[in-house]
């Protein structure tokens, strides 16, 4: 756990050495990110964080951790896979294949710049760096479920036919692409066994403990071959606002990080 005496002292220091970024996705939009320099030098380490299925950058879970690791000496870079400026893409243009290609060209835009890379995805941010297979020091999933979607997607949306999507109802209503649907369910146990064996960077994963049981976090875990570490949050629900739930989640993922 980082020593944090003046933690709230040092935020605004923090987050006013942020400086944004853009780069061209594959798909013809444009990516907007945001880099956030370490308040504590850190000797050339960079957090590259992913958020997760509908979400952003800015979230409470995505904040707090760009609080955390600036403090623990990393520059943090933050991005979107979907954003309102008019030339960004949308979530109902998005595939998982597109994310991936976005932390490739993220990671290639640092690339050379920093002695240690390290790599976290919430939710569908965690498939997609497990997809990615990113050569980095090391990757953590924040409560990405990883197996099956179909479960997910039965049970988090409806189709409707009118308009050809289906909808995340979150009180606010999400398009989703039958596509994007369709490619995530091809994700079976094989095609996960195959992503699993063949990850080449040490793996964390931080469990919420307060939600629907979600057995293929840990099927996958097991079939991991790097260094790994599994972390069970009590009481967390999914986006880790709960108590102090988050700052568990930081304290494990910042011990792995540190191995490597």
């Amino acid at each position: 756990m980082i020593e944090s005496r003046d933690f709230y002292e040092r935020i605004a220091e923090g987050e006013d050495k942020a400086h944004d970024f853009t780069l061209p996705t594959d798909d013809g939009f444009t990516l907007y990110g945001i880099l956030n320099e370490a308040v504590v030098p850190g000797d050339g380490k960079l957090l590259v964080i992913m958020h997760g299925m509908g979400g952003h950058p800015m979230e409470y879970l995505h904040q707090t951790a760009m609080r955390y690791f600036t403090q623990a000496g990393y520059d943090v870079a933050r991005f979107s896979f979907y954003s309102s400026e008019d030339d960004s893409r949308k979530l109902r243009h998005c595939l998982l294949k597109n994310q991936v290609a976005d932390l490739h060209n993220v990671l290639a835009h640092f690339r050379g710049k920093y002695k240690k890379t390290c790599v976290a995805g919430h939710s569908y941010g965690g498939m997609t760096a497990l997809v990615a297979n990113p050569d980095v020091a090391a990757v953590s999933l924040w409560d990405s479920s990883l197996y099956p979607y179909h479960e997910y997607w039965a049970r988090e949306t409806s189709y409707e036919e009118r308009l050809g999507y289906y909808v995340l109802d979150y009180g606010y209503e999400i398009l989703v692409s039958k596509a994007m649907v369709e490619e995530s369910c091809s994700y079976d146990m094989a095609a996960m066994e195959k992503l699993a064996q063949d990850f080449r960077s040490p793996f964390h994963i931080g469990v919420a403990g307060a939600h629907v049981d979600r057995p293929g976090q840990k099927q996958v875990f097991d079939l991991i071959r790097t260094p790994k570490k599994y972390s069970f949050i009590a009481g967390a629900d999914h986006d880790f606002a709960s108590g102090s739930t988050v700052f568990e989640l930081m304290d494990e993922t910042h011990e792995f990080f540190e191995r490597f």
